[in-house]
């Protein structure tokens, strides 16, 4: 399964991330644009402790001038214990990823509610092609966000929580959105997949550049 983070208007429609729920457990997200992160987040955190954790933040300003662009990266979680953020070169050349880390998801959810994961930004909607039809065996779901001004970024988190705390996961995603006849300056979806549950949250921002951010515990 696809879920694309879409953002409706009055005249077109603009995809602006996507999530993949993959059958094996693995969750992958990515923006549709080019994205820049901070260089000096590459690293490599091969450890983990299962009772004496900490989080690391990898986050960046959206205005810093010391950002390196990538072009579609796309950050997977392999479960139950790996991650890892690649880009197109790194994934061409089959070269290291920008980022590796080891966390056990399932442990680590079953002694905490949630463990934080993505924070992106993307660049102003009016900047940004409209989505046109894709052919693919993969199904799909659009994750609505009505906007009336395309001058505006998008603020988008997601986080991994106990999968008790949501409903069983839905195909057709009923129940799980706001009500789409309303303009939305914040929306929530949540969602079970395998072991893990996840929770995807986005609302309006002033227009900044495309960033990608994380956090990872361990």
């Amino acid at each position: 399964m696809r879920l694309y983070l879409t953002c409706e208007l009055p005249k077109r429609f603009v995809r602006v991330a996507w999530i993949s729920l993959q059958p094996n457990g693995s969750i992958s997200f990515g923006l549709t644009d080019k994205t820049f992160i901070s260089p000096i987040f590459r690293s490599r955190i091969l450890l983990w402790n299962a009772y004496n954790r900490v989080t690391a933040s990898y986050l960046i300003e959206s205005n810093s001038s010391t950002l390196e662009g990538v072009k579609n990266p796309h950050f997977t979680y392999h479960p139950p214990i790996q991650f890892h953020l690649k880009d197109n070169k790194s994934k061409k050349k089959k070269d290291k990823a920008l980022f590796e880390g080891l966390c056990d998801v399932p442990i680590a959810l079953n002694q905490q509610q949630e463990i934080p994961w993505i924070r992106a930004i993307t660049r102003p909607v009016s900047e940004m092609r409209s989505a046109g039809l894709r052919w693919t065996n993969t199904p799909t779901n659009d994750l609505a966000f009505r906007l009336q001004n395309e001058n505006t970024s998008l603020k988008i988190g997601i986080d991994f929580v106990q999968p008790e705390l949501v409903g069983e996961y839905d195909d057709k995603l009923d129940g799980l959105n706001s009500d789409n006849k309303k303009i939305s300056t914040s929306k929530t979806w949540a969602f079970r997949h395998h072991s893990v549950g996840l929770r995807i949250g986005a609302e309006i921002s002033e227009p900044q550049i495309s960033t990608l951010s994380w956090f990872h515990s361990y």
